[in-house]
């Protein structure tokens, strides 16, 4: 996991963009929540994802989505966290996972550079 320092080599981050990923696990396995590790320190433009969107397929052609989930943007400035973000669904075999972690894309209004593009830093994906 990644400290709340963002620059201790253990955050991936992606800039003015959204994550998707596809998880393969091998084989149809039993699955029922996925989560990631994501940080917010606002004064590095980094913010927690606005939602989580999860998709799973047994052939890696056909998705079904599974669940999405929304949280807040936030109301102001807070002080640097980490934090896991969790998508419970009803259990399902699944051997593909697709991702996909709604960044903000932008710094909000109140930040002292509104508007311009922000990071989203993400450590780890949990398969439960």
């Amino acid at each position: 996991q990644g400290s709340v320092r963002f620059s201790d080599g253990k955050w991936l981050g992606w800039e003015g963009q959204h994550l998707e990923a596809i998880i393969d696990l091998g084989q149809a396995t039993p699955v029922s929540a996925l989560s990631i590790g994501a940080l917010e320190d606002y004064n590095a433009w980094i913010f927690f994802p606005r939602g989580l969107e999860v998709w799973a397929s047994t052939d890696g052609h056909s998705y079904e989505k599974v669940k999405t989930v929304a949280y807040p943007s936030p109301a102001g400035p807070e002080l640097a966290q980490r934090r896991n973000f969790t998508a419970r669904f009803e259990p399902r075999a699944a051997r593909y996972l697709r991702l996909k972690a709604l960044s903000q894309l932008a710094n909000p209004s109140w930040h002292p550079n509104p508007g311009q593009p922000c990071w989203l830093f993400v450590d780890e994906v949990l398969v439960e």
